[in-house]
């Protein structure tokens, strides 16, 4: 069997290097066993066992660390033109993916199992410089020339998360995000933060970006969410002011390397289009923060807001100023903090809502 394996890597050109071996009648053990199959893919294990008796033929492979490098397009080439061995028992794996943007990924107890729906990834931790998760799965496929992964243990669900990998002829490329419609709370479970009752109705959904482009160039991202029914401030005929709905767009670049992330947004909040800035940044806790705001001048109050105690006080001002193109112009701010904590054991999402004084209306600020 040990000369079937050899004979497979020449054919196949790979490299295949073993420090000793030895056995009993009927297994081999090979030990410290290196498999180069590509300049971007080589896979080191301890030891293999190898049944090779007509009757008893298998495959045991413990000790195993998979290397990876380059594209996942490329990754994905490499790794599928091999014709993998059948019964074959591999212990969980490290697997490490060294990257340009965020350094090495590495997941700590894998398991591949390969499907008709594409190649089925478990793992028991996921570790991207100070950050970690536990208990990842993921599905990769490649479909005509993007390969893609969804997120999630329940991959195949109709609202699980999908990222791509698109490939450019030039040397950039780019990520794809695309998160189907689905209730806040499950996006917020699927993406690590924990959300407040206020949210319990709400419906989110959003795609996102992160371009790649030739190595002298910084990469940048962009996020854009439209939510139905999203938190209201706990002001009485709030959602006059901020909306029922509203839509959510960042833009994010980094500001040096391996530094926070520089972030701008732009919120659309019934009347108020908000615009501000804030950062992302990646440690122990990632987290996202951002202040937006935005003005409406008292006459664009007057007339464009529904029907509500608040229209009656800007219409009963402007009616005290009759006249008075000072009293038209006036500005109300209306402002929105937002931080969140992609955590178990971080506080949830905060989105906080400010309203300053003017055209008759008071100050409000969520407590």
């Amino acid at each position: 069997m040990l000369a079937e394996l050899k004979s497979e890597a020449e054919f196949r050109g790979l490299v295949l290097r073993v420090r000793s071996s030895d056995g009993y009648f009927g297994t081999a053990r090979l030990h410290e066993v290196t498999l180069v199959i590509s300049a971007a893919i080589g896979c080191e294990a301890e030891k293999v066992e190898l049944g090779y008796l007509p009757w008893n033929r298998f495959i045991r492979v413990r000790g195993v660390k998979l290397r990876l490098a380059g594209p996942p397009d490329a990754l994905w080439e490499d790794f599928h033109r091999l014709d993998w061995l059948p019964r074959t028992d591999v212990e969980a794996a490290q697997i490490r993916y060294d990257t340009d943007l965020l350094g090495n990924l590495v997941l700590e107890g894998a398991r591949l199992e390969i499907t008709r729906e594409g190649d089925k990834v478990d793992a028991l931790d996921l570790r991207v410089g100070a950050m970690s998760w536990r208990d990842v799965h993921f599905l990769v496929s490649r479909p005509k020339s993007v390969v893609q992964f969804r997120l999630g243990s329940d991959a195949l669900h109709e609202h699980a998360f999908r990222a791509s990998f698109v490939p450019s002829p030039g040397q950039g490329s780019e990520w794809t995000l695309s998160v189907p419609s689905q209730p806040f709370s499950e996006f917020a479970e699927r993406a690590g933060f924990r959300a407040t009752d206020s949210w319990k109705d709400a419906v989110v959904a959003g795609t996102g970006s992160l371009v790649l482009p030739e190595a002298k160039l910084n990469p940048r991202a962009n996020l854009r969410f439209v939510i139905d029914d999203w938190h209201r401030a706990n002001w009485p005929e709030a959602a006059v002011l901020t909306g029922v709905s509203g839509a959510v767009a960042l833009s994010l670049t980094p500001s040096a390397t391996r530094a926070p992330w520089v972030l701008r947004a732009w919120v659309e909040a019934g009347l108020f289009s908000l615009i501000g800035t804030g950062e992302l940044i990646f440690d122990e806790r990632p987290r996202l923060a951002f202040r937006a705001s935005g003005t409406r001048t008292c006459a664009q109050l007057a007339e464009h807001l529904a029907p509500s105690n608040y229209r009656t006080r800007v219409r009963a001002y402007l009616d005290e100023r009759r006249g008075s193109k000072d009293a038209e112009t006036e500005t109300v701010r209306l402002s929105l903090d937002s931080s969140l904590e992609v955590s178990s054991a971080a506080p949830p999402l905060s989105f906080r809502w400010h309203l300053e004084a003017g055209c008759g209306l008071s100050d409000l600020n969520e407590q």
